[in-house]
């Protein structure tokens, strides 16, 4: 085929960058707004932004709001109101319309679990995308209005109402009704006006839930649209992506063509399936997607369908707090440090109050490289069960069944959170032990850092962090070469919108023989818009011609550690609940370690995603 346009035109995809980069922030960001007492329900209100509301459950099933206050975003969603009569299975009941499901780990204050039938509760915990509310406490109240507090999901404009969208209970219905908000599972009608204490440019939003009823993490990748309803037990929803990417002299030589379009449409759909009054729930999520790729000297194309996701779990398996989960299910951990991966699995869980501890046996049976496909994998989780200060340990081991017979063991430990003022932090630590056929296999790491962001900066964070992956000895019967997983995707967020590979976007290696040094600059420029400004600096722990797991097409000389430095610059818009945009741009310029005529890379990529 004849060159692609894109790939020739570098000069003018350059000079295009800031045009694009400004007509994306001008078309989604939202304008700054003053502060004030009261705001507008009907202009300034948006989705994302948290509200607690008073009033009371209509007869058509919506929440008529009587008042209203705009809100820093809460750690826990909230429903006050009173349980229906009829209901007296303590495990799962309905408040204000709303699924409420309780576990070993809920808190009962007030009131005995088997009297929760009539009874007026307040209920804290965190909803799904289902609007299901997972009940961490539920706690006697007395008399009053009743009272939603959670994220706006989605906001319609103002209607006007039916007759039967009256108050079941007295209350003030507002005269100049505001728009319609998405809360939880309510459909709730806002007044005209709302209060709120702090400037409205102070208050930040809250992001999507990014994880399942069983506090499984999600990644942005994986968290679809709330989707539509398929009978009382069972929920449709689905994503549409779309990635391009450009890649240039990946091989660090300007003469030889061998640049790369490559473009990934995607579509996927998700069912999750939760009936009411059973311990049995499940999923299933299909992927279709169409690879491109488009060189100098051929073309590709490559179709791809799969399970992505297909299983049910049994609640209360082996007792009270646990969860037997059998079939192809998400690996996912915050940092994707351990895993991001589909796997074939029994996996179970235990909860406790402050523990949880996942215990699992997976394969790949189908979809996967032979490698995978050819593992045999037991791993085991202990956390403190504390999503602000996470402390957790774990081991991994893995058998594989190939011509030249491999095992692993990891083992590690992890610390993520706020330990420090005004900061989110990391450590992980982790020892690596194997044999590969008469091959002694032993390594360690650490991934230490921390994005600060103190008031005084404004919308800008900082990052500092440093990676170390041992290389050692290599000889005919040890490699001291540490190793990760080989589950791992090394992608997480610093304090932008929008996750991204914390090793380098275009170099994305495997902390293996590595050291890397890591510098941020990010700044929150609306709500949910970000940009970040990153440096890595590469260095091999033993001088290796062989890269390992790098998107380089060039070896390095063996000789000389310094592998060189990358800058990226990442671009992520989510001013639309549905609609996710992200811009890469990369640049890696090779070190000691390659020839002295060796060029610097290019990678440019985007991609867009609708949830539905």
């Amino acid at each position: 085929m004849s060159r692609t346009p894109w790939l020739t035109l570098h000069g003018c995809r350059l000079r295009a960058l800031p045009y694009l980069t400004a007509a994306c922030l001008a078309a989604l960001s939202p304008p700054l707004r003053a502060a004030g007492t009261f705001l507008s329900a009907t202009d300034q209100l948006q989705v994302g932004q948290w509200l607690e509301v008073h009033g009371a459950l209509a007869a058509d099933g919506s929440f008529v709001g009587e008042s209203a206050e705009l809100q820093q975003p809460q750690a826990k969603d909230l429903l006050i109101g009173t349980v229906p009569v009829t209901e007296h299975d303590p495990r799962r009941f309905t408040l204000l319309g709303c699924p409420v499901i309780t576990n070993e780990k809920t808190r009962w204050r007030g009131l005995a679990p088997t009297a929760i039938g009539g009874a007026r509760v307040k209920v804290e915990g965190l909803s799904d995308a289902s609007g299901a509310l997972f009940a961490s406490s539920v706690t006697a109240r007395g008399a009053g209005r009743d009272r939603v507090g959670s994220r706006v999901n989605e906001l319609r404009p103002a209607a006007n109402r039916s007759v039967d969208a009256v108050p079941k209970a007295d209350a003030a219905v507002p005269d100049q009704p505001g728009p319609s908000a998405r809360m939880i599972c309510l459909d709730v009608q806002l007044p005209a006006e709302m209060e709120h204490n702090d400037a409205l440019t102070a208050i930040a939003n809250a992001p999507p839930r990014a994880s399942d009823q069983f506090g499984f993490t999600r990644g942005g990748e994986d968290v679809f649209g709330k989707g539509i309803a398929l009978g009382s037990s069972a929920r449709l929803s689905g994503m549409l992506e779309l990635r391009g990417s450009t890649e240039q002299d990946f091989d660090l030589d300007s003469t030889n063509n061998a640049d790369r379009l490559l473009l990934r449409p995607s579509a996927r759909v998700r069912i999750d399936w939760t009936p009411p009054e059973s311990r049995l729930s499940g999923a299933l999520a299909l992927r279709a997607e169409d690879k491109r790729t488009y060189t100098n000297k051929a073309d590709s194309v490559v179709n791809t369908y799969r399970v992505s996701e297909a299983y049910l779990a049994l609640d209360g398996a082996v007792g009270a707090g646990s969860t037997l989960f059998l079939g192809r299910q998400d690996f996912d951990d915050a940092r994707e440090w351990i895993y991001k991966k589909n796997l074939d699995a029994a996996r179970l869980l235990l909860t406790r109050p402050g523990l949880r501890f996942e215990l699992s046996a997976s394969t790949t049976i189908s979809g996967g490289s032979p490698r995978d496909e050819s593992s045999s994998n037991y791993i085991a989780v202990l956390s403190n069960d504390d999503r602000r200060r996470q402390l957790s340990a774990w081991v991994m081991q893995r058998e594989f069944d190939l011509p030249t017979h491999e095992r692993s063991t990891h083992a590690g430990l992890r610390a993520v959170g706020k330990w420090l003022p005004a900061s989110d932090s990391w450590l992980e630590v982790a020892t690596f032990r194997g044999q590969r056929g008469p091959v002694a296999l032993e390594g360690w790491a650490y991934d230490a850092g921390s994005t600060f962001r103190p008031k005084w900066t404004g919308p800008f964070s900082f990052t500092l962090g440093y990676a170390y992956g041992s290389g050692g000895k290599l000889s005919a019967d040890k490699d001291q070469t540490f190793r990760q997983t080989g589950f791992q995707n090394n992608n997480d967020k610093f304090a932008g919108v929008t996750s991204f590979h914390y090793y380098g976007e275009l170099l994305d290696p495997e902390l293996a023989n590595l050291r890397i040094s890591t510098l941020g600059l990010g700044m929150r420029f609306a709500k949910h818009s970000s940009i970040d400004l990153v440096w890595h600096g590469y260095e091999q722990d033993s001088a290796r011609s062989h890269l390992i797991s790098t998107q380089l097409d060039r070896r390095a000389d063996g000789i000389h550690r310094n592998l060189g430095w990358e800058a990226d610059l990442v671009l992520g818009v989510r001013e639309r609940e549905q609609v996710d945009i992200e811009f890469v741009a990369a640049y890696f310029n090779p070190g000691a370690a390659f020839a002295d005529n060796a060029k610097g890379a290019f990678m440019g990529k985007i991609q867009l995603r609708f949830r539905f």
